[in-house]
């Protein structure tokens, strides 16, 4: 079986009519490429790392799937994905909404990574992003709804941020305002990053407590649970994996992000962690972060480059560039000065 016939297995019938929320093609690979980039030496795209040689042709199959999945709108004269189809719901009235208009988190990915392909200026009436890039309004079935995979391109993806989208940023922030803080351990930690990612630090504390509740019942529950067993395995309920790597991701987010090119330093600090401290913090590009802060505000912070490649460091509204040393490490005080 040839690599894009193992994406078409992923379909929910014969076909490429609709395929399953969760198809491996357009997440997995992105995500991929994008760890590859924050831990091999010299980045993924260096010749000498073998996991290229793995991940490069299973890539092309991922975009060979997504080209096949591409249907015509005359209507519109553009080709557009087709919509996914969510493991809970059956689609909704159209092809073009079903589900896949509510929460498609493949189709996000090939949009973040193609932004001309969609009309970004458009926006849902009430102010929401559009749940996937939609060439006509539809409304949300179940707008409380747990998942918030159409804000991909705000967490993990890199496409829209309150500094070079502020209007597409507002969006977001409304469409989790609107979507709420209910939901079961991995969507408490999604909503987490997301907020981290709109500099809501408190926002994301406040969730990141939730997904942290105590819980005793494995009852399965798809909305009003979240939390922790003893052990401190995720409850969704049941346990599940990814609520306790999506917490970690989400703590992360809040005190170090470097998906603008530039390694952000406490961009989403709550106001309850007054003074702390972390280490081996990993941004793109090959570095390795440590970072002190006193009475909320950066005290210290070091800069481990594993490639010697230079890099920009931004704190309180401050950016500037720093030059490395393949293995050294360059420290900065608060003001972002060199100690």
């Amino acid at each position: 079986m040839d690599g894009v016939s193992r994406w078409n297995k992923t379909s929910a019938g014969k076909g490429p009519k609709f395929r399953l929320w969760f198809r491996l093609a357009g997440m997995v690979f992105p995500s991929t490429v994008t760890a590859l980039t924050t831990t091999l030496p010299g980045g993924f795209c260096a010749k000498a790392n073998p996991q290229r040689q793995v991940v490069q042709p299973a890539t092309k199959t991922a975009i060979t799937h997504f080209v096949m999945e591409t249907i015509s709108i005359l209507t519109y004269k553009l080709m557009q994905i087709t919509p996914g189809v969510h493991h809970h719901k059956p689609p909704q009235a159209s092809p073009l909404s079903g589900m896949g208009s509510e929460r498609d988190k493949p189709t996000q990915t090939v949009y973040s990574r193609c932004p001309l392909a969609t009309p970004r200026g458009h926006l849902m009436r009430n102010g929401t992003m559009p749940t996937i890039p939609v060439l006509q309004e539809y409304i949300e079935v179940e707008p409380q709804h747990r998942h918030v995979s159409h804000l991909w391109g705000l967490y993990p993806g890199d496409e829209i941020s309150p500094y070079t989208t502020p209007k597409l940023a507002q969006a977001a922030r409304k469409s989790l305002e609107v979507r709420g803080d209910d939901g079961v351990g991995w969507s408490l930690a999604y909503k987490a990053a997301l907020w981290a990612r709109l500099g809501d630090g408190d926002h994301a504390w406040r969730l990141v407590r939730k997904a942290l509740v105590p819980v005793v019942t494995q009852e399965i529950r798809y909305d009003n649970g979240g939390g922790v067993y003893a052990n401190l395995f995720d409850a969704c309920p049941p346990y599940q994996i990814d609520g306790n790597f999506g917490v970690t991701a989400a703590i992360g987010e809040m005190l170090l992000q470097s998906q603008m090119d530039r390694i952000e330093l406490l961009p989403a600090l709550p106001y309850a962690w007054k003074d702390g401290k972390v280490s081996g913090l990993r941004a793109r590009g090959g570095f390795q972060v440590d970072i002190a802060w006193q009475d909320g505000k950066l005290s210290s912070a070091t800069i481990h480059s594993d490639t010697g490649e230079p890099c920009s460091v931004s704190y309180g509204g401050k950016t500037i560039e720093v030059k490395t040393k393949k293995g050294g490490s360059i420290t900065l005080n608060g003001g972002l000065g060199f100690n």
